[in-house]
């Protein structure tokens, strides 16, 4: 791992292709093509994400997040925009994200609060594909962890942004997260990706997923 500040290191994951951890709390990562740079998830913002992203790509970046909560949104604020899926963009999520609690949060972790944009929110679809000029990233609906929550595939490299929607401290409680019963479609069809040999990251910790973290 390089250190890009005090807040966060970054490690190569695939050709172009970063993983970007903020102190150990959250995962984001960097995919960059010829012409765009694509950033899935924000963290929560304790440092200046836009700089670490600076120090890996100068192509303009286009964010989008696995889902609406705050530890994947809060850095979106340094960027003035992101995609999330129209199923989270709830009044519960809205008060997550509402800037008083991410900088109590941040404060809280020891971080630094950075200057933020006006944020807007776009909305994307499942099946949605942004094209970074020779890649291409296609959003794919699993609902699970949020109603929401997506993972971002691409194809040719055969990797998968899975967000939060299993790991080990998978949490089915808040509101806004469906039924076990609709989760379990979401996670055999992750499962079904990676038997085909789809490389899966996921959200926390050292980022990597194992088929047998994903049996169901």
């Amino acid at each position: 791992m390089a250190a890009a500040d005090q807040f966060y290191t970054f490690e190569r994951i695939h050709d172009d292709t970063y993983r970007i951890d903020e102190n150990g709390a959250a995962n984001c990562y960097l995919v960059i093509g010829s012409e765009k740079a694509f950033l899935i998830d924000t963290c929560w913002g304790a440092g200046n994400l836009n700089a670490c992203v600076r120090q890996l790509t100068d192509k303009p970046v286009t964010v989008a997040v696995t889902h609406r909560h705050p530890d994947h949104t809060g850095g979106a604020r340094q960027f003035g925009a992101f995609y999330a899926h129209e199923k989270d963009h709830t009044p519960f999520n809205r008060l997550l994200e509402h800037p008083l609690l991410n900088k109590l949060a941040i404060l809280r972790s020891g971080g630094k609060t950075q200057k933020s944009k006006k944020i807007k929110v776009l909305p994307m679809t499942d099946g949605e594909v942004f094209d970074l000029g020779g890649r291409r990233i296609e959003v794919k609906s699993v609902p699970g962890h949020t109603a929401g929550s997506v993972m971002f595939i691409d194809h040719e490299a055969k990797l998968l942004f899975t967000g939060d929607n299993v790991n080990s401290h998978l949490w089915m409680h808040r509101p806004g997260a469906v039924t076990l019963e609709e989760w379990m479609d979401s996670a055999r069809l992750i499962l079904n990706y990676m038997e085909q040999g789809y490389t899966a990251h996921t959200g926390h910790g050292n980022g990597k997923q194992s088929v047998t973290n994903v049996e169901t």
